[in-house]
């Protein structure tokens, strides 16, 4: 007579389901010069599973992607992978099973692969809030909707003093409306839901546009700003905090276009230097100053459409719109942009465009943004979003999961405080942020630890008495509902005939 002895152990894994926390609801990425774009996706899971799926429905043009495995023997509750995708807009669903088994499923209703640009200049680039402004009609006009960088006295009026600078939190993107602020500037869709209607009509793709325009800007204001200075309003005489107008476009291009590219800057300014009689030579070294600086900045060669535009009560200035062709002309990846001067009537106050001129501006766009143009202006694709790993830890009860970046970085900065490379945490979520040297800005999906972090004890019966004679056996059964290792060498089965 001999006694069985039995041991079991379990691979970890908690019990639930499986999301996307990235990428996010009608984001949109920049395709490249073959329409397409490499569309990360990542998320969390809380069942045990050995595979995780991805499909694209098209919506709006686009070329279906069945499911495709994008992650193999995903661990520790967090999966990553890609998918090539043709310029469209999408229904993105993701799935994870088990032994071919699905169980669990997640949804995205709409993401993008199309067109995004940044819009740069002064008031008649960063839009007021009425003169007419018009919502975009087609849903896949969108732009970021969570993040302004500017303030308003109790009249709605733009404050220039008081514009505390904060760094961008994760994206949030809706379609554009009459009223939407546009990340981080932007004070309405001004002429820019309806450019962006008329473009998904052309193009049949997705378009995010990013604000980074402030009124009554000089092109001095533009490149000191560029340059490190402060500076003060050419109306008021009063300071500017914080390295605007600049920074705005420096902060969209380091936090938004490293992840998600872009086509073009969209430049439209000029009316404060015809007004001030800025010389044709200053304007031309002050602005290619900064479409260099802007280039530096980011690290890549972001093309610019500029627009020939002086128009102020009533009268145009040539000099101010020889200079912007000169610029065009001597300047690489520089396109040209409408001539808005020609855009007269309706102008209330002599300067900004309202209602029928609205819709002209986005129609002399429109015109602008050719074939020749989208054939020529080579554009900048997003970075890879930032890589994490996560390891159990049950001995630190209180913070039993730990999460750590991959790569080399200039910061780290999780979103619970921590600032190094990796962080534990309890219960909840935590994405990370990194910087390069240049300052440009990826992110990591969002994590989350919602469960208890070790299964419970697995308990273990027998199909008979475990006191056996010699030739006899004894079947063990377990009641986990996660994959286990036996003392036997037996993996992922639920009972063993043991002897010994």
């Amino acid at each position: 007579m001999k006694k069985i002895l039995f041991f079991i152990f379990i691979s970890f894994a908690s019990f639930g389901q499986i999301n996307i926390t990235f990428p996010f609801e009608k984001s949109v990425f920049q395709r490249n010069i073959n329409n397409t774009a490499i569309l990360d996706i990542a998320g969390n899971f809380s069942s045990f599973i050995d595979k995780v799926e991805a499909k694209l429905t098209p919506v709006s043009g686009g070329v279906a992607i069945d499911w495709t495995t994008i992650h193999t023997n995903p661990q520790n509750g967090i999966y990553k992978g890609s998918l090539d995708v043709q310029g469209g807009w999408y229904t993105l669903e993701v799935r994870g099973s088990l032994n071919g088994q699905a169980v669990g499923t997640s949804i995205l209703s709409r993401v993008g692969v199309g067109e995004v640009f940044l819009i740069a200049g002064q008031s008649n680039a960063q839009g007021l809030y009425s003169n007419g402004v018009v919502s975009s009609n087609d849903e896949r006009v969108v732009c970021v909707n969570n993040y302004t960088n500017f303030t308003t006295d109790v009249n709605g009026n733009l404050s220039l003093k008081i514009q505390n600078f904060t760094e961008p939190t994760l994206p949030t993107f809706e379609t554009i409306t009459a009223n939407s602020t546009i990340a981080p500037m932007g004070r309405s869709a001004w002429c820019w839901g309806k450019l962006g209607e008329l473009l998904t009509q052309k193009l049949n793709v997705p378009v995010l546009f990013f604000n980074a325009a402030l009124e009554g800007q000089t092109i001095s204001n533009w490149k000191k700003t560029a340059d490190g200075q402060n500076v003060v309003s050419p109306w008021y005489a009063e300071a500017q905090q914080g390295l605007y107008p600049y920074l705005s476009m420096k902060t969209t291009m380091n936090h938004y276009l490293n992840t998600y590219g872009v086509r073009a800057v969209l430049w439209h300014q000029g009316e404060a230097d015809s007004y001030f009689n800025t010389p044709q030579n200053q304007y031309v070294n002050d602005l290619q100053f900064v479409i260099n600086k802007s280039r530096t900045d980011i690290g890549k060669n972001i093309p610019w459409v500029i627009s020939q535009v002086s128009y102020q009560y009533g009268s145009s200035n040539s000099v101010i719109t020889n200079a912007q062709n000169q610029v065009i002309t001597n300047t690489n990846l520089t396109f040209v942009g409408p001539n808005t001067d020609a855009i007269q009537i309706p102008r209330p106050d002599g300067v900004h465009f309202s209602n029928q001129g609205l819709l002209d501006l986005a129609s002399a766009w429109n015109t602008s943004l050719d074939q020749s143009f989208f054939s020529n202006a080579i554009p900048i694709q997003g970075s890879p979003l930032a890589s994490i790993t996560a390891l159990c830890n049950p001995t630190n009860t209180s913070k039993p999961m730990t999460y750590t970046g991959i790569g080399t970085y200039s910061s780290y900065n999780w979103s619970n405080g921590d600032n190094v490379a990796s962080t534990s945490i309890g219960i909840g979520s935590v994405y990370l942020k990194v910087k390069d040297t240049i300052g440009n800005v990826s992110y990591s999906h969002m994590v989350t630890n919602n469960s208890t972090i070790l299964p419970t004890a697995p308990i273990i019966t027998a199909n008979s008495s475990t006191s056996i004679c010699d030739g006899d056996n004894v079947v063990l059964q377990h009641n986990s509902i996660f994959p286990v290792s036996w003392s036997t060498g037996a993996a992922n089965v639920p009972t063993i005939a043991v002897n010994q």
